[in-house]
């Protein structure tokens, strides 16, 4: 019972959330074309209205690494997030980032026939370097494919979010390509 009380005590905190506007550039893999905008202002209206004081956004793969909008919501005091970033992300960049409420990388691999080798140098030093600044890798990927990913990544020390409960197959159903989506086989 102690730590449920101590649990009350905590803030209230929505940990994942999208923005994003018709005017953005859909990236070249872009996976899907949002139908309507979902603009920063109605999301803090909508944590507002649920009497949730913070939130943090995570990266929109359909616009690639354009992380503008959510750059410029980070700024505020109340929301933290997540951007699309390549390991060769200049190291300044990624430090100016952090120091303005980005809180980690978001690598949305679910749709990828062929994984990035996290093992290669060039990985190993930005997780790294995301481990320096108390940067996470929040990862979209399911199945299979995940835990020796989860392995490989967990050895540099980076902290690791697996996204949406890392697609489980609940009984009787399995996931279909779409995140969030269900089909009854």
């Amino acid at each position: 019972m102690a730590a449920a009380a101590q649990l009350g005590e905590l803030p209230i905190v929505d940990t994942h959330a999208h923005i994003f506007t018709q005017r953005m550039p859909l990236a070249a893999d872009a996976w899907r074309t949002p139908a309507r905008e979902a603009r920063i202002e109605d999301y803090l209206a909508t944590l507002d209205r649920h009497h949730i004081p913070f939130g943090v956004i995570a990266a929109a793969s359909m616009y690639g690494d354009y992380n503008t909008y959510t750059l410029d919501a980070c700024a505020t005091t109340r929301l933290r997030g997540t951007v699309i970033a390549s390991p060769d992300t200049d190291p300044y960049i990624l430090r100016e980032m952090a120091d303005n409420g980005v809180v980690g990388v978001r690598w949305v691999w679910f749709q990828r026939e062929q994984l990035p080798d996290v093992t290669s140098p060039e990985y190993r030093k930005f997780l790294v370097r995301l481990a320096d600044l108390d940067m996470h890798v929040q990862l979209l990927l399911g199945g299979e494919r995940l835990g020796p990913l989860v392995e490989a990544i967990q050895k540099s020390g980076v902290k690791l979010v697996i996204d949406h409960f890392g697609f489980p197959d609940p009984v009787g159903h399995e996931m279909s390509r779409v995140p969030g989506c269900l089909a009854r086989h």
